[in-house]
């Protein structure tokens, strides 16, 4: 329906990329009912941890679902024409809707990081504002056709080592100065973010909606399996972890 959907585009998902949609559709919300259940056995103080990864899990359940129906999505010409049949045509399928779930999801993340760190409101305020930088960033680039859009990636760049200065370096001190545990707790959940998950994002965007080399298929993995570390997997382990805190 191009009421939906925009121009119809020629770099498509298959059935195989729809497939893994649906899954991944499935596991976040095993995870986020898993999840749930467990914060009813927990103080009140511990749900609002648990609560903030079962609502990040069901946010992104619904952005799975919304890609596997093949909605959210919009038609933008490609920069650069590859010869590979797989990603041959002259737009590819850009799924806004990713964009939207991982700006509702990525607060969540942060809050649970920033209040085991023991920093303030404004701490976390301050931290999802480049947060957005980091996810816009890339979300603009995309539904740009020409060079401007590497314009865009710069400034998700600066959102992304705004964040990794801020969890690495002031974070990181006040969680040394306040836990018990600082480093199974905060700190090497931090340098899973910062050093690993969060740069495998700009990697992700620079070889498919950015320079058209992988096919959507392709994309749902790379995206999928950074997904379900960086807002299920991850999390859950910080959870695990918390039970150390006094």
């Amino acid at each position: 329906n191009d009421l939906v959907t925009g121009p119809q585009a020629d770099i498509r998902i298959t059935t195989r990329g729809s497939e893994f949609y649906w899954g991944l559709t499935a596991v976040f919300a095993i995870g986020a009912l898993l999840v749930l259940a467990w914060a009813q056995l927990q103080g009140l103080n511990r749900r609002f941890y648990l609560k903030n990864v079962a609502l990040s899990c069901v946010i992104m359940s619904i952005t799975y679902f919304t890609m596997a129906s093949n909605l959210g999505w919009v038609g933008i010409p490609v920069e650069w024409q590859r010869s590979s049949d797989k990603v041959a045509g002259t737009t590819r399928q850009i799924f806004w809707v990713r964009y939207i779930g991982w700006m509702l999801s990525f607060p969540l993340i942060l809050s649970n990081l920033y209040f085991t760190a023991g920093l303030s409101w404004p701490s976390l305020g301050n931290g999802t504002v480049f947060a957005w930088f980091f996810v816009i960033g890339r979300l603009l680039g995309a539904l740009v056709s020409t060079t401007y859009k590497w314009g865009y990636y710069v400034f998700c760049l600066f959102g992304y080592f705004y964040l990794c200065f801020d969890l690495l370096v002031p974070a990181r001190s006040h969680a040394n100065k306040t836990l018990n545990t600082a480093f199974s707790v905060y700190t090497l959940p931090a340098l899973l973010y910062a050093g690993l998950l969060w740069i495998l994002y700009p990697i992700a965007w620079g070889v498919s909606e950015g320079g058209n080399y992988i096919a959507p298929d392709s994309e749902a993995v790379f995206y999928g399996v950074i997904d379900l570390f960086a807002f299920m997997f991850v999390p859950i382990y910080t959870l695990v972890t918390l039970r150390k805190v006094d």
